[in-house]
């Protein structure tokens, strides 16, 4: 398939080529969120607003985020019930860590703005602001981890180990140079 998230992966350059229903996807949406911030940045003179999403657009930006970390997961549940054919225990470990970190990552913002609805309104700033800081970088720590050490499935099912530089305790590293010729 011309348009198959494979094929656009191994050459990214095929997606900025001719108008497809991925380009346009990609610019409606920067579209509809530039717009919505702007809408929702508006209202920060009111009252009533105690986070940045407690409003329309705010929660329409929530919603799409919520929508974004359920296409994620459902692309990666779709990946793995595709890979389950083919086998590699290992890959499929993978795919599933990043399945439910990435999951968590997207979907720790929507659940507690919507959390934060439940409590007193002096209270919903603080529960956003502290809960997403600290679910997120827990998240993006341990999806970091997930990719650059060298103790992770990914680094061990990619070519990063035989790339040349790696990330050290001391610095970078050299490693020695491989041919695969």
């Amino acid at each position: 398939k011309k348009n198959s998230v494979a094929t656009l992966l191994r050459e990214p350059s095929n997606l900025l080529k001719g108008a497809n229903v991925v380009v346009f996807s990609i610019v409606a949406f920067v579209v509809l969120s530039f717009v919505l911030q702007i809408m929702n940045k508006s209202q920060d003179d009111n009252f009533s607003k105690f986070h940045d999403h407690e409003s329309t657009p705010g929660h329409i930006l929530v919603g799409l985020r919520f929508f974004l970390g359920i296409f994620f997961v459902y692309s990666l549940h779709v990946t793995i019930k595709h890979q389950e054919n083919r086998g590699g225990d290992r890959l499929l470990a993978f795919l599933r860590r990043l399945m439910l970190l990435g999951g968590l990552w997207f979907l720790s913002f929507p659940l507690l703005v919507f959390i934060a609805g439940w409590f007193a309104h002096y209270l919903r700033h603080r529960i956003v602001s502290v809960g997403v800081l600290t679910l997120q970088t827990i998240s993006l720590g341990i999806l970091a981890h997930q990719f650059v050490s060298e103790h992770s499935t990914y680094f061990k099912l990619s070519t990063l180990a035989d790339s040349g530089v790696l990330p050290g305790a001391g610095g970078l590293v050299r490693a020695p140079k491989v041919s695969k010729d």
